[in-house]
């Protein structure tokens, strides 16, 4: 058997692992991810594939109608970059609130965007509790939040898979046929305990030659990024590059282009304020020159007046005697 070839889809970089290695977890060599390496190329088609219908009862279990992929805008059409789906308990909800700060708030360094044809600014990302109006029909205004949002970000700690809501917007999402635009962010426990069923596995209900119908359950690994606090890392170093590796992927470009200049801006920064301050120094030198000049000038107009002031009245002394 040979190789299978996929790319991360943190960084793109392009990987290739044994083909007996599929469906288990590799590391990406550039970005250290943890992905599950696909199997390899089948006999059937993309076509098929698409005609498998979703589990009904899972679709009965959301208060959101069937959706085709069909349906999904084109990215230009979308309104928001990313869905941040959470549980409205803390930490969760705090962490949600930070995440969609860094996003919406993140510049993109001028020379990738220039490099690349990259906005400056990621765009709007969607959080119900910012977006949505205490009195809005919560099932139509999430599913239209949904429909049109780029990528979808799941906030997951041990008490998310108790959240109906966030099932039933991720079974959605995969709905629209964007399994890949999945993202995960886990905050606490571990993944087994904090990702939602949805998030783990799609369920499908397909029909054989025979006409009979059976269950498939797939189970799948979503690209997540770790924030909890069991490595030598301070949380805002590991926030920090979960925020760029989010930001990589939504963007589309690699987790090293963001890191370095991430790196890079403080020598930047730095070099700017040491421009600044030289200019600093030159202009309060030149100014006290001038200061000091004109000083100078004065005094020699003082003594000047001071001396033909004295000189007539010398010369009338000498007159009157």
């Amino acid at each position: 058997m040979g190789d299978i070839n996929f790319q991360c889809t943190a960084c793109m970089t392009k990987l290739a692992v044994e083909a007996a290695s599929a469906r288990q977890e590799v590391r990406c060599s550039n970005c250290g991810v943890l992905q599950v390496v696909p199997e390899p190329a089948t006999r059937e088609t993309d076509a098929e594939l698409r005609a498998k219908p979703l589990r009904d009862d899972i679709l009965a279990a959301t208060s959101l109608p069937e959706f085709s992929s069909r349906e999904a805008p084109e990215i230009e059409e979308y309104r928001y970059a990313a869905f941040i789906s959470y549980r409205h308990v803390e930490p969760d909800r705090t962490m949600a609130k930070w995440l969609h700060s860094e996003l919406e708030t993140y510049r993109v360094p001028r020379r990738l965007a220039l490099a690349r044809g990259f906005p400056r600014r990621l765009g709007r990302v969607f959080r119900d509790e910012e977006e949505l109006p205490a009195s809005a029909d919560l099932s139509r205004e999430i599913e239209r939040a949904l429909k049109q949002s780029r990528f979808l970000i799941v906030v997951c700690s041990a008490r998310t898979p108790a959240s109906d809501w966030v099932n039933a917007e991720v079974v959605r999402f995969r709905q629209m046929g964007r399994h890949d635009q999945i993202l995960a962010l886990l905050i606490e426990g571990e993944p087994a305990e904090s990702f939602p069923q949805a998030l783990r596995e799609i369920r499908q209900t397909v029909v054989d030659e025979e006409g009979l119908s059976r269950e498939e359950i797939e189970k799948v690994e979503p690209l997540a990024d770790d924030v909890r606090r069991l490595r030598n890392e301070s949380e805002r170093a590991l926030k920090r590059k979960a925020k760029l590796r989010m930001l990589a992927c939504i963007l589309g470009c690699h987790f090293d282009d963001l890191r370095r200049r991430e790196h890079q801006w403080p020598a930047r920064r730095i070099a700017y304020l040491v421009v600044l301050l030289a200019i600093s120094i030159i202009v309060m030198a030149g100014l006290t020159f001038i200061a000091l000049a004109q000083r100078k000038a004065a005094m020699v107009q003082r003594a000047e007046a001071v001396a033909q002031k004295v000189l007539p009245d010398e010369q009338r002394g000498s007159a009157e005697r």
